[in-house]
């Protein structure tokens, strides 16, 4: 079991911070910081900037975390909670599989970040190394903490009025 863990942590993390290492520093043909946040900015998140934080957060911090086994609850929530947020503004729109932009990539990050949640890490983990248990509660507030955050942001982003109605001339 903890090999499977081992493996799925490395996967999932390194995959997540890989990603986040494209946003943030331009690494492996990714657009950097200012691709990141010009891309908040396109999906109508003010202040871009610290969206763009967010999102570089949720995927390179919460994936090495995840990889390393490390605050490993905090870390998957995080990811998951920024692949959520993946889906809804980038993915929805698009059929399910990756290669039409759909939701089949973040979906699977999400799902298998959280299924850390309720499995922990395994024994090879940093988690396990330094003895680090987490209380039911302190995960339970931390992603209700998490989830208001990814709510606020989603509620933050501008509207961009209606059309107008075509006149009927």
């Amino acid at each position: 079991m903890n090999l499977g863990l081992l493996l799925l942590r490395l996967v999932i993390g390194l995959g997540l911070a890989g990603h986040g290492a494209q946003k943030s520093f331009g690494w492996w043909s990714g657009s950097g910081w200012k691709g990141a946040v010009g891309m908040a900015q396109r999906s109508g998140f003010r202040p871009a900037p610290i969206f763009a934080a967010l999102l570089v957060a949720g995927e390179l911090l919460a994936g090495l975390g995840i990889a390393a086994g490390f605050l490993t609850p905090f870390a998957a929530v995080g990811a998951a909670l920024t692949m959520a947020m993946a889906i809804r503004i980038a993915h929805w729109k698009w059929a399910f599989f990756a290669k039409g932009g759909g939701v089949e990539n973040p979906l699977l990050y999400a799902s298998a970040a959280l299924s850390l949640v309720f499995t922990g890490p395994g024994g090879l983990s940093l988690d396990h190394a330094f003895h680090l248990k987490y209380s039911t509660a302190a995960v339970a507030v931390a992603s209700i903490v998490l989830v208001v955050l990814t709510l606020g942001g989603w509620l933050s982003r501008e509207r961009k009025p209606a059309p107008a109605p075509a006149s009927a001339h």
